[in-house]
């Protein structure tokens, strides 16, 4: 490892978030992983989305038995600056008083990190994945002190572990709905957004391109603000010295939700960035729709009805209540 790494004095300081929603066992191994870094100069920041399952409470006792220093706050800027301002404070509990989703629930965090740790990095990580040790180390290394980087990393099956998900990222299909991972470092070129579940990059990143756009609750979020960061010049790095692995999905439960978010903010991504293209994608969306029609199951055709529902009402009068709609199908999103 560079000798500069491993001098705290001289390390930049990397702000993890991780945004859990009933998910507190996979959490807890989360940091069990980071905990183990060979970088040293960090900070996490856990956004609780108003768990109903004591997710604050069994991490808290986690960390007591961790013998950590940790801080709870509420979601206001104040309240988390002033855990932020303490430097003994190594992980920090935010609890959130709603499901704001994925996009709110990071700035929750991201918004005074920006403001009072600027030279620092910003890391988003996903609470279903396990991090080896030299991870953070590399992401650091890869990223290096330019401006406009954002650097993914190479992320593989929990279970099966020689099985790659993703090189830190995916391709937008740009005439039909739906992404590509890409698998194959060689095609890394053609990286149209950095995944989600691990994103690192400058936290001046976000005071240049903004905080993430929070309509769309849960899915396509990263690839709005990557497709923004690309058009305003930045380059995306992968690194695949070290290995994340995940869980695939282990905290994204509800088919409904998984299947109408994924489908209707795909539809609202190409209304913003590819609105010429909209009939070809909106035929492409219409026979995923009558294949559920004629051979899936119940909750996925309800899911796409309603997605291509909520999508007219969008560009007819501008106005859809997502949550109303989850909670309409028994999914909980308060």
């Amino acid at each position: 490892m560079e000798k500069g790494l491993r001098d705290t004095m001289r390390q930049p300081r990397v702000n993890i978030v991780i945004v859990n929603y009933n998910s507190y066992s996979y959490t807890a191994a989360c940091l069990s992983s980071l905990f183990k870094s060979t970088y040293d100069n960090y900070r996490i920041l856990i956004v609780d989305n108003h768990s109903s399952d004591n997710s604050i409470e069994e991490l808290s006792a986690w960390l007591d038995e961790q013998n950590l220093n940790y801080g709870i706050c509420k979601p206001e800027e104040h309240e988390v600056t002033k855990q932020i301002e303490k430097p003994e404070v190594r992980v920090i509990l935010i609890r959130n008083n709603r499901n704001s989703g994925f996009g709110a629930g990071n700035n929750r965090a991201l918004k005074p990190l920006i403001k009072s740790s600027s030279e620092d990095y910003i890391w988003l990580l996903n609470p279903d994945t396990e991090v080896e040790p030299e991870v953070m180390n590399d992401l650091v290394l890869a990223t290096g002190n330019g401006e406009k980087i954002i650097t993914g990393n190479s992320i593989y099956e929990f279970i099966n572990r020689d099985k790659i998900i993703y090189c830190g990222g995916f391709k937008v299909h740009k005439n039909y709905h739906g992404m590509t991972d890409i698998v194959d470092p060689k095609a890394i070129g053609h990286i149209d957004a950095i995944a989600g579940a691990s994103l690192f990059t400058p936290a001046t990143t976000f005071i240049d391109l903004g905080l993430f756009p929070e309509h769309y609750f849960m899915y396509w979020e990263e690839t709005d603000f990557c497709t923004l960061a690309k058009k305003k010049g930045y380059t995306f790095k992968i690194n695949h010295r070290s290995k994340i692995y995940d869980h695939v999905g282990a905290t994204a439960k509800g088919n409904f939700l998984r299947e109408y978010l994924y489908l209707l903010n795909g539809l609202r991504y190409h209304k913003k960035y590819n609105y010429w293209r909209i009939p070809f994608i909106l035929l492409s969306t219409s026979i995923k729709l009558l294949k559920a029609m004629l051979i899936e199951d119940k909750i996925k055709r309800k899911a796409l009805y309603y997605a291509h529902v909520d999508f007219f009402k969008l560009i007819w009068n501008g106005n859809i209540n997502i949550k109303n709609r989850l909670n309409q199908n028994r999914i909980d999103a308060n």
